[in-house]
């Protein structure tokens, strides 16, 4: 049975305790880790399937949300900077067209955030992102890929690297899409792919978040 979730801490590392981080329905359970091996065999086979189809090296599901994925990308791609000695870092472009998460997620990291147009299919306006990104001095950009369309990744690479910018995608509405053969979440530096219901891999909530850097 599974142990109550106000069980002492003690408690549960006498009983071996696990946390499995894998959409809510399992993360608010704590179970006798014997009894975690399917969950355990489930989620690696996933780390591996996502690994094997992005080419990344990196790959983890430990957010238990989209909008958690985010913010760690943020924190990781800021502790970056932070290390450099760049601690004025601090402005995250984000288009109109996103989800309500990125920018929320952004302001949570202490961010502050320009938004940037999108063209009538929901693609950032690759011209305006150059605009604010030259007038920002920007070194984030959250990119919602949102309703199944994919901006002209090479384009906003062009961008990104003119500028010094460090990008993270959020596929969660292109997961296994491509642009000119190339996988969403592997042009950017950082990507997120969001687990929640009514996306194409459904958890009831959850997330992968992978990097190759």
């Amino acid at each position: 049975a599974a142990l109550p979730i106000s069980a002492g801490a003690g408690q549960q590392a006498d009983r071996g305790i696990e946390r499995i981080g894998v959409g809510r329905p399992v993360c608010l359970r704590f179970v006798p880790a014997e009894q975690a091996e399917g969950y355990r065999e489930l989620t690696t086979r996933l780390e591996g399937w996502i690994a094997e189809i992005t080419g990344y090296a990196g790959v983890s599901l430990q957010p238990n949300a989209g909008a958690q994925g985010e913010y760690a990308g943020l924190q990781v791609i800021r502790a970056y900077h932070r290390d450099r000695g760049d601690t004025h870092r601090d402005v995250c472009i984000i288009p109109q067209s996103a989800h309500g998460t990125n920018p929320a997620s952004a302001v949570m990291a202490g961010m502050r955030v320009v938004v940037v147009a999108s063209d009538d299919e929901g693609n950032i306006d690759v011209d305006d992102l150059r605009a604010k990104a030259e007038r920002s001095g920007a070194k984030f950009l959250m990119l919602s890929h949102m309703r199944g369309h994919i901006a002209d990744m090479e384009a906003v690479c062009k961008v990104c690297d003119d500028f010094g910018i460090a990008m993270i995608e959020d596929c969660a509405h292109v997961i296994g899409a491509t642009w000119k053969g190339k996988h969403s979440g592997t042009y950017g530096d950082i990507g997120v792919f969001s687990f929640q219901q009514g996306k194409h891999i459904c958890t009831g909530d959850g997330c992968v978040i992978i990097t190759n850097r």
